[in-house]
C-alpha cells in the first residue's frame, strides 16, 4: 500500500545535461562529461571537460550560490548558460532548455546501457554481445529482439542483463526467445547463410541478475534455469516472483 502526493506547489528541478567535477573549489562549475542527447550536447557550443559553466541567466555561480535554486521550474523554458573554456581562453554562451528528470532519466539510462556494451565488447574483443532487458513487458521485448537479432546476429555468444528490472509478465516469450534449437541450414552451393530458426536466439548465453530484480524479472531467470538454456551469474534475485492485482481505493 503506498500514498502518492501531488503538491503543484512544489520544487521542479530541471536538468542541464551536464556531469560536473565535484572536487572543484573555484568559482562556477567545472565540466566533467556532457550527456549525450542533453539539452547540451550540441557541437555548436562544444562543450569539453574542463569547460566553466558560470553564470545561469546572468547570475554568477560564486562559491555560496545554489545553482539548482536558479533552475527551480524552468524546464523547457528557454535559460541562458554562460561558459569559459580555460583551454582556449574563450567565453562564450548557450541558450537551452532544461529537461525534465524523467527525461534526464532515460537518458542517463541510455547512457548505462551504452556503456555495458563498450565494456563487454573490450572485453570479449567483440565476440560477445550484450543486451539489457528494461522491464518485463512489450516494448523491452521489441528492443531485445532487435538488437540480438541486429547488431549481435553475429556475435559468438549473449549476455542478457537483467539487473534492475522491475517486472510485468514476460518470462516465457523472452526464455522461448533464447531457447531456439537450430534443425536446418541454409547451404546453397557449400555457402552457409543462415539456419532455422531465424527468429530466436540458438547460440550460447547467460543471464546477469541482482538484487533489484523484482517480480517478474525474478520469474525469467527461474524460468531460464528450469529450461536449461544457459548459466544465470551475479548476485542472488529475492524470492519476489508475483502476480498482483492494482486496486485503487472507491472512496477518495
Amino acid at each position: 500500500c503506498r500514498f502518492r502526493p501531488n503538491n503543484s506547489k512544489g520544487d521542479q528541478t530541471p536538468s542541464i545535461g551536464l556531469f560536473f567535477d565535484e572536487n572543484y573549489s573555484g568559482n562556477g562549475l567545472r565540466v566533467v562529461e556532457v550527456l549525450k542527447d542533453g539539452p547540451t550536447d550540441k557541437a555548436e557550443w562544444d562543450i569539453t571537460s574542463g569547460t566553466i559553466l558560470e553564470k545561469i541567466d546572468g547570475i554568477t555561480l560564486s562559491k555560496n550560490v545554489n545553482h539548482y535554486e536558479l533552475l527551480n521550474r524552468k524546464a523547457d523554458k528557454n535559460t541562458l548558460l554562460s561558459f569559459y573554456n580555460p583551454a582556449t581562453k574563450k567565453r562564450f554562451e548557450a541558450v537551452i532548455q532544461p529537461v525534465s528528470r524523467g527525461r534526464e532519466y532515460n537518458l542517463l539510462y541510455e547512457r548505462w546501457v551504452s556503456n555495458r556494451k563498450k565494456e563487454v565488447t573490450e572485453a570479449s574483443d567483440g565476440k560477445v554481445g550484450y543486451v539489457h532487458v528494461r522491464g518485463m513487458n512489450n516494448s523491452s521485448f521489441r528492443t531485445v529482439y532487435e538488437e540480438v537479432l541486429g547488431e549481435n546476429l553475429t556475435k559468438e555468444s549473449l549476455i542478457v542483463d537483467t539487473r534492475s528490472n522491475g517486472g510485468g509478465w514476460l518470462h516465457d516469450d523472452l526464455a522461448t526467445f533464447l531457447n531456439g534449437i537450430p534443425y536446418i541450414g541454409f547451404e546453397p552451393r557449400g555457402q552457409r547463410i543462415g539456419t532455422e530458426p531465424q527468429f530466436k536466439w540458438s547460440k550460447p548465453s547467460v543471464v546477469l541478475v541482482g538484487e533489484s530484480n523484482y517480480s517478474d524479472a525474478h520469474m525469467f531467470p527461474y524460468t531460464y534455469r528450469a529450461m536449461g538454456i544457459g548459466k544465470i551469474v551475479g548476485m542472488p534475485v529475492p524470492g519476489t516472483g508475483t502476480a498482483v492485482w492494482w486496486e485503487r481505493q472507491i472512496d477518495p
